[in-house]
C-alpha cells in the first residue's frame, strides 16, 4: 500500500534496493513492479498470491480520511491449502490464477 500509494520516488529507491525473489511469483522485474502499482491504485486494493510467501493469499486497502490522504491500511492474510480434490464452492483456483 505504501509503495502504491506513495510518492513516486518511493517507488524507485525500492526498486533500487533490489526485488529478491522470495517465491516462483514474486515479481523481480522493475516494469512488472511498476505495472503491479499502477493496477493496486486503479483497482483500490493489493493481493499478494504467494508472492511474498508459498501458500500465503493476502489483501490490503488503503483507508482515507476525508481530506483523502491514508491514514491507515487493513491487511488480512490466508493460507491457501493444496488438495488434489477441488472444493465445488471454491472452484479451481489455480486454474483461475493462471
Amino acid at each position: 500500500m505504501l509503495a502504491a500509494y506513495g510518492v513516486p520516488e518511493l517507488r524507485e529507491r525500492i526498486i533500487a534496493r533490489g526485488l529478491p525473489k522470495l517465491t516462483g511469483a514474486t515479481n523481480t522485474s522493475r516494469r512488472r513492479f511498476l505495472a503491479d502499482m499502477a493496477k493496486v491504485r486503479a483497482q483500490g486494493f493489493a493481493l499478494d498470491e504467494e508472492e511474498y510467501m508459498e501458500g500465503g493469499l493476502c489483501y490490503a486497502v488503503p483507508v482515507f480520511d476525508q481530506g483523502g490522504p491514508e491514514i491507515r491500511r487493513r491487511f488480512e492474510q490466508a493460507w491457501l491449502e493444496r488438495s488434489s480434490e477441488r472444493d465445488p464452492l471454491i472452484g479451481d483456483f489455480d486454474a483461475r490464477r493462471q
